[in-house]
């Protein structure tokens, strides 16, 4: 009696992620085949070549392997390139970005592929502010083979990171088609100093709707302020994450991103929170040095019957500088208006020199000063990473 088709796809879907036991799947019985490759191809890395490892290329093994069997590159919805990794046991050798910048092979896959996620990602070295890859150094045919899916109408999502371009307005350029691009994530991105051709032009349309934008770390011409461009539509964003020097050109409010629910801000010195905390928020999380100052000025400015549900304030376990009676009463005053408020998170960045038990001891101190959440069960402190509650 053969297995219904809704059983196969049920297991199958359980396995998701698992490569392993899906290319075991798929070597059973026919009928197993499709599912398990359909799920094994819908999202494909591709790594940079192992030095010293001749017939190492998973670019070219990855194309023999879609040309052999032509109907496997259909399946292919999200393609993650890994422009370079950094060395195991090396903290100064530069790993290559040759097999990129004069290889030929991802200009042919590309074309062969329709996707809705592309992903171009150098983890070499991610702390570093120059490097990673020249888009202008790239072969004629690859910048082309990329710009045709950056500006693919079926494109929902784009992560840049490490990547040196002349200028925003050439990067702005790359997606101005992309309809259908909702989400977009740039990390280590860098523009030319010297170029100053880098406005986008009023008379030219910038099509995509965005509803998700990350900005990190991005270096040169301050890149947030050319979002602020008539011609880019940010009524949909929905989510917002910055990383930067600067929030220079950003203005918060419903008439710029009315629908914005999640937001989270890694500057230091934090800005002023009446710039961006807007009655439709929900989900707010900024980086501080001095979480007291933080949290007071939130309970300070907070509009009333805001829609904010989780407050997260990151960085080191400083000692209170406010007036706890002060801060208690700004927050007793504010809760009764903010109905939908369940949760004010400290996010505490331990460092591996720091005293685990002393950060513990800190924490106990700060719960039985800040009565006016604790006694609500409204506080919650935990490590950087959200792992540990710290009881």
């Amino acid at each position: 009696m053969p297995i219904p088709q809704e059983l196969i796809d049920l297991i199958l879907s359980n396995l998701a992620g698992d490569a392993l036991s899906l290319k075991s799947c798929s070597l059973t019985t026919r009928t197993f085949v499709r599912p398990s490759q359909v799920l094994l191809f819908k999202r494909v890395t591709i790594l940079p070549p192992m030095p010293n490892r001749t017939g190492d290329n998973p670019c070219q093994r990855f194309y023999k392997r879609i040309t052999s069997s032509p109907h496997l590159a259909s399946y292919v919805q999200e393609l993650r390139v890994v422009l370079a990794v950094r060395p195991k046991g090396s903290e100064a050798t530069e790993p290559g970005l040759s097999w990129i910048i004069s290889g030929r092979t991802l200009s042919l896959v590309l074309p062969l592929l329709n996707l809705t996620h592309i992903s171009l990602a150098d983890t070499s070295f991610p702390g570093r502010a120059t490097g990673g890859l020249n888009w202008s150094q790239l072969g004629r045919s690859l910048r082309s083979a990329l710009s045709a899916v950056f500006s693919s109408p079926i494109l929902q999502s784009v992560d840049l990171q490490g990547v040196y371009i002349s200028s925003p307005r050439e990067l702005l350029s790359l997606f101005c088609d992309a309809c259908s691009l909702k989400s977009l994530n740039l990390t280590r991105v860098w523009f030319d100093p010297t170029h100053k051709d880098d406005s986008w032009p009023l008379s030219r349309t910038w099509r995509p709707k965005l509803t998700s934008v990350f900005f990190f770390e991005t270096f040169g011409d301050p890149f947030c302020s050319h979002f602020r461009n008539p011609q880019i539509d940010l009524s949909g964003l929905t989510k917002l994450m910055i990383l930067a020097s600067s929030m220079d050109g950003w203005i918060f409010g419903p008439d710029v991103t009315p629908v914005l629910g999640d937001l989270m801000i890694y500057l230091d010195p934090l800005p002023s929170f009446n710039s961006f905390v807007t009655p439709n928020l929900r989900s707010l999380r900024v980086f501080t040095s001095n979480w007291s100052e933080g949290l007071l000025q939130f309970f300070t400015v907070c509009p009333r019957n805001a829609h904010i549900e989780i407050f997260s304030l990151d960085g080191p376990s400083t000692p209170c500088t406010v007036d706890l009676t002060v801060l208690n009463d700004a927050v007793e005053s504010l809760l009764p208006h903010l109905p939908s408020l369940k949760k004010v998170q400290l996010r505490v960045l331990q460092t591996r020199d720091v005293d685990h038990q002393a950060v513990l001891d800190w924490a106990e101190t700060i719960r039985a000063s800040l009565k006016s959440l604790a006694s609500r069960g409204l506080l919650s402190i935990t490590d950087i990473l959200g792992i540990r509650n710290m009881q």
